[in-house]
Formats: structure tokens, C-alpha cells, sequence
């Protein structure tokens, strides 16, 4: 709030847990936009703007699963992102980093540097695609993987 002072608000955005109550307040207390979107899941979103409500504030959900399938996706993937990453003008970040490969690197690699700590680094698991594999089996061994954190 001290370094915004008197200045308008431009914008917020909300993403990752905690983050939503304060900025709730912040906006509130500020001139200019009061439009909070938020990238927590959406049920989230409403139970939290509805906790801490304030006049003038308005929160949104931001869900990137519809992309896929309308227009957006196409505009991505097949118009912008070649061309751009081609050139240069636009680049993965952070580089990613190899844990492992396969699904048994997951617990004994790419989760043991994850709980030693990483920080601006994408840790990456190639994983064998094979005939006969199940999705089910891939989520079941996940839901594991997830529940040893």
C-alpha cells in the first residue's frame, strides 16, 4: 500500500493459495481497477471473495481448460508459438531440467529434488509411452506419488 500511495491500481491478478484475501483488501482500499482475476480454482474463488467481501471489488476465475477446444488453441499453437519460438521473439522458461526418466524416476528423482528445494526451475520427467499402458494405471501411480508428499 506505501508504494502504491495515491497512484491508481492498473490491475491485479491472484495465483496461488493466500493470495486472494489480500489482494481483496488491497484493491478495495486503492483507486482505480477493482477487478481481481484469479487463477485459484473456481470454487475457491467464490468461497474466498465471499469470506472477505468488499464494496466496488469483483473477483473472477480464470480457467484455462476450455482453450483446447475453441478458438484460442488454434491461434496458440499453430499461428503464434511456431513462428514466435522459431524466432526467438518468445522462449520456454525456465529451461527445463531432466529429474529422470520414466514413471519410477518420479518418486526416487524428480520428487526427492523437489523436496530438497528448487527454485525458477522446471524439473522434467520423460515418460516411455508403450502399447498396453492405461491411463488409469498413470493416475493411480500419481494419486501415490502425491499422497507421500
Amino acid at each position: 500500500m506505501e508504494r502504491i500511495g495515491d497512484s491508481p491500481l492498473a490491475g491485479t491478478l491472484t495465483v496461488g493459495n493466500g493470495s486472494l484475501k489480500p489482494i481483496i483488501a488491497i484493491a478495495a482500499r486503492t483507486m482505480g481497477s477493482k477487478h481481481i482475476p484469479s487463477a485459484s480454482p473456481s470454487l475457491f474463488v467464490r468461497l474466498q471473495s465471499r469470506r472477505a467481501p468488499r464494496p466496488g471489488v469483483t473477483v473472477s476465475a480464470i480457467w484455462g481448460g476450455t482453450l483446447k477446444d475453441n478458438e484460442v488453441e488454434p491461434t496458440i499453437s499453430a499461428d503464434f508459438l511456431p513462428a514466435a519460438l522459431t524466432a526467438g521473439t518468445y522462449q520456454a522458461a525456465p529451461k527445463a531440467r531432466i529429474a529422470g526418466h520414466g514413471l519410477t524416476a518420479l518418486p526416487e528423482k524428480a520428487l526427492q529434488q523437489l523436496k530438497k528445494g528448487v527454485s525458477a526451475t522446471k524439473l522434467v520427467v520423460p515418460v516411455s509411452w508403450w502399447r498396453g499402458i492405461q491411463l488409469s494405471q498413470v493416475s493411480k501411480h500419481m494419486s501415490s506419488l502425491i499422497a507421500g508428499l
